[in-house]
């Protein structure tokens, strides 16, 4: 392989440095090379259309130059070969019959790069090779986004390449062989069409197309991926799906979906070689300050983008929260929640692989001991009651969390979706009440306690439209009630010890909504360096942090008289 080979010498010789995500996909290539047919012939001519006959679309006029890491991702996703067993029919007889026939490998090529890495323009010339070169016919090629704006970006781009007059594009558009019509641009000899898809297209699940190209996924916020995808590989051979985006700042949406599944297949824990991510970022945040590691989430960087200018960008960023998330996100690629966010993308998910259940089941011989937190919130909205299990420096905690049904019969729809599938998957009690009756939530947690056996020894709570729940709690279990006052004093050293455990793995929960809610904490800072949850300042609920967060305060006020419990 010409240029991956090129491109691991230099890597081996430190005059270039990438990041774990890229070192995975490079010594994935190695394996496909011991394992699978490799074409030089075949990429090469690929990536010389390119260079040859597509221009640039932004900044310097003139034919367009891939850079080395450019080359590798092509050279990748179409050089590699299979042999695929699949069913055929006898024309004279009719009958099945199975045969070996060859196919590329690669049928999905997702690139994660930052902004400024010439997304647009190699997603256009992408685009004009599955129209042109690949020889395949009705070669259809979709460019999809979001909204129509956004994948009219890649078409105006690929429109732009055929006025380069040095240019064979030119001389096809002149001669009529590719023009554009009204669905699109139409090249004639193998009636292939170039258009625009978006989600909200009518008839997605019906395509039929050679290329998938999705621009700018991280800005999606519904899955119309997967029937693109099945409408492809139903009916043509050697289809492939280009994803092309920055990470964004929207978490917890469809492209932390896909981005995981991409991170486990390049980890091998999914195996899937049609598959092949390419993922540039950043390390860890502290690489911000290390010009020489930029280029692990910049792989052009000199090419397409000067040290300068990131530098440049640094230093302004730096008394705005909402620039520096903007730049930690699209310029290296590392996921943030929200510019205020409190918790990071990794610590909002709870270390949910040592999450276990059983911890909150007890038997007869001795009951599962628990410390409650209660936010009671809103009478229509959220309620939630964390169960806490200390284990030494960990914190162990499961939630029930409450909605009535007119809550959500009444929200938009992408959010009641989110809240269905949360009552689906049992994350989420949606209940037939008009509003929150808190001597229906206390009977069910009874219920639920009694069933499990389980022996709440203290109840910590934000006195806010509490007086009822506390007084149940009480009637039955005792006096284990202890408010937390929800004020800067009370709340700010805790919450930083909170967040500690949260960043080492020592605060542990496996729940959904869990995550959501951590994820929409922001915090108020004040001139003595003191902290504060914001709720004004949230744009969604953080009511299960709420609820987690006066378990483990609860605990902490009363640490040794609790502690014996858990021994």
């Amino acid at each position: 392989m010409r240029y991956f080979d090129q491109y691991v010498d230099l890597i081996n010789k430190k005059a270039v440095y990438v990041s774990e995500p890229t070192e995975l996909a490079l010594r994935r290539v190695e394996r496909y090379k011991k394992e699978y047919d490799f074409k030089q012939k075949e990429s090469d001519k690929r990536i010389n259309f390119i260079e040859s006959e597509c221009s640039n679309t932004k900044g310097a006029s003139g034919k367009l130059k891939l850079a080395l890491p450019q080359k590798v991702w092509l050279e990748t996703a179409w050089g590699f070969y299979k042999q695929a067993e699949v069913t055929k029919v006898n024309p004279d007889t009719l009958e099945e019959y199975r045969a070996t026939e060859e196919r590329r490998l690669i049928n999905e090529v997702p690139i994660i790069v930052p902004r400024g890495t010439g997304k647009t323009t190699l997603g256009s010339a992408i685009a004009e090779v599955g129209q042109i070169i690949d020889g395949e016919y009705g070669a259809d090629i979709q460019l999809l986004a979001y909204n129509r704006e956004q994948a009219g970006y890649l078409f105006n781009a690929s429109r732009a390449m055929l006025s380069n007059e040095d240019s064979l594009l030119y001389l096809m558009r002149e001669s009529n062989i590719l023009r554009s019509t009204k669905q699109g641009i139409l090249y004639e000899p193998t009636n292939s069409l170039m258009s625009i898809k978006t989600s909200d297209y009518e008839s997605l699940d019906g395509t039929n197309a050679h290329y998938n190209i999705f621009d700018e996924v991280h800005t999606y916020d519904e899955d119309f991926i997967k029937v693109v995808n099945d409408g492809s590989s139903r009916k043509r051979k050697n289809w492939i799906t280009w994803y092309i985006s920055t990470n964004g700042t929207k978490r917890e949406r469809l492209f932390d979906k896909y981005y995981d599944i991409w991170i486990k297949i390049l980890r091998g824990e999914i195996i899937n070689d049609s598959v092949m991510p390419w993922i540039y970022k950043l390390d860890s945040v502290e690489e911000i300050h290390n010009p020489d590691m930029w280029q692990k989430a910049m792989p052009l960087l000199g090419v397409t983008t000067e040290k300068e200018t990131i530098a440049k960008d640094i230093e302004l960023s730096k008394n705005d929260p909402a620039q520096q998330a903007e730049l930690m996100a699209k310029t290296f690629n590392l996921p943030v929640n929200n510019y205020l966010s409190f918790f990071t993308n990794e610590e909002c998910k709870g270390n949910a692989e040592q999450f276990d259940l059983s911890r909150f089941k007890g038997n007869d011989e001795r009951h599962a001991r628990v410390v409650l937190g209660w936010d009671g919130s809103d009478v229509n909205d959220f309620c939630s009651c964390s169960f806490m299990i200390p284990d030494g420096d960990e914190r162990h905690f499961y939630n029930r969390k409450y909605i009535p049904r007119i809550t959500v019969d009444n929200l938009p729809s992408d959010q009641r979706r989110k809240y269905e599938q949360w009552e689906t998957e049992g994350h989420l009690i949606i209940h037939e009440k008009e509003y929150n009756d808190q001597e229906y939530i206390f009977h069910d947690l009874r219920e639920f306690m009694t069933e499990n056996k389980i022996f709440p020894i203290a109840f910590g709570y934000d006195r806010w439209n509490a007086r009822e729940i506390v007084r149940l709690v009480e009637d039955y279990y005792g006096d284990i009630a202890i408010e937390i006052p929800q004020t800067v004093k009370e709340l700010s050293s805790p919450l930083k010890v909170y967040k500690t455990k949260t960043k080492t793995g020592k605060v542990i929960f496996n729940d959904p909504v869990a995550v959501f809610c951590h994820m929409n904490v922001v915090v108020k800072i004040d001139g003595n360096g003191n902290i504060f949850p914001n709720k004004e300042k949230a744009k969604e609920k953080i009511d299960v942090f709420a609820s987690q967060l006066d378990a483990y305060v609860a605990y902490e006020k009363l640490k040794e008289e609790l502690s014996s419990y858990f021994d």
